[in-house]
């Protein structure tokens, strides 16, 4: 048996879990964009193979990130929801309705947004309020 096909043989038997209809899609949510040349194109399936691993890994990274920064963009609306309780305001709905007046006249058509977006916070978090 010749080399080259015991080395087909072993690319057919191996496992590859990369898409690629997703990897413009992975790579934009972990880097803002879409790729743009690269080797992705003209790579071996292996190549894609380690490629995609050390994409998920970067994706792994990157939402991680995310969560932590929704979170502390959470742990801040709160504090500053209680603080303005603190100041006379006499419900929670209260508190949101004094904040979304102190936002910028060019995010008037949807304070709420505005205020999900400025803090952090999870998409719909103010979506009683709105």
């Amino acid at each position: 048996m010749s080399i080259v096909s015991e080395t087909a043989k072993e690319r057919d038997m191996t496992q590859f879990t990369y898409d690629e209809n997703l990897y413009s899609d992975l790579y934009k949510e972990v880097y803002g964009v879409r790729p743009r040349g690269g080797e992705w194109m003209t790579a071996t399936p292996e190549r894609k193979q380690e490629i995609w691993d050390q994409l998920c890994a970067a994706h792994e990274v990157a939402m991680d990130d995310y969560e932590r920064e929704q979170n502390e963009g959470i742990d801040l609306f709160e504090t500053l929801i209680q603080n303005t309780v603190n100041y006379g305001a006499r419900t929670y709905a209260d508190a949101v309705k004094w904040v979304t007046q102190t936002v910028p006249d060019y995010a008037d058509d949807d304070p709420i947004g505005y205020l999900e977006c400025e803090y952090n916070l999870p998409y719909g978090y103010l979506g009683a309020y709105r």
